[in-house]
């Protein structure tokens, strides 16, 4: 119980904050052959634990749906303040999946703290969940959460321009 309670909470998250449980969390997802590279680019301001706490689940959850579904070793978390919103990039080079059908599976209420439950959970802090995905090229998960007083519409121009620059890279890369 105690080993679990570590893993979907780790002791580094209210003790060092959501930077430094990330980096535990790299650390952690070796045990199952995923190496995971964590690129802090902005200084991250505190963060509520609570919020923090979900985006520690959330990132988990892409973690591990790499390990499951793309078919890959690798992935990348990169965590950067824009503006007044924190955004934490998720990506991998799998085996990708078209978005324009995804399994039930994957979109389940009940299949546990899925993308669904993900993209609930972010929008009801005032966030936003995106996914950029297609056969062959990868994913790239985006979480960003507005800090302060931000509303949802000031930070959407930025986080598309960040999502497009994202696919880009990813689509790069593959070539």
């Amino acid at each position: 119980t105690r080993s679990l309670i570590s893993q979907l909470s780790p002791p580094a998250l209210s003790a060092s904050g959501l930077p430094m449980a990330l980096q535990w969390l790299t650390d952690q997802m070796q045990q199952h052959d995923l190496s995971v590279s964590l690129q802090v680019k902005t200084k991250i301001p505190t963060i509520p634990e609570d919020q923090a706490l979900l985006l520690f689940q959330s990132v988990r959850e892409l973690l591990f749906n790499c390990v499951k579904h793309a078919e890959s070793h690798e992935a990348t978390i990169t965590l950067e303040q824009v503006d007044e919103s924190l955004y934490i990039q998720i990506a991998d080079r799998g085996v990708g999946f078209d978005l324009a059908s995804p399994t039930k599976k994957e979109c389940s209420p009940t299949s546990g703290f899925g993308l669904l439950s993900i993209r609930e959970r972010m929008l009801s802090l005032g966030g936003h969940f995106e996914l950029a995905s297609s056969p062959g090229n990868g994913t790239t998960a985006m979480l960003v959460l507005p800090l302060g007083d931000s509303a949802v519409d000031s930070f959407m121009p930025s986080h598309r321009l960040l999502m497009k620059e994202a696919v880009r890279a990813t689509n790069l890369d593959q070539t």
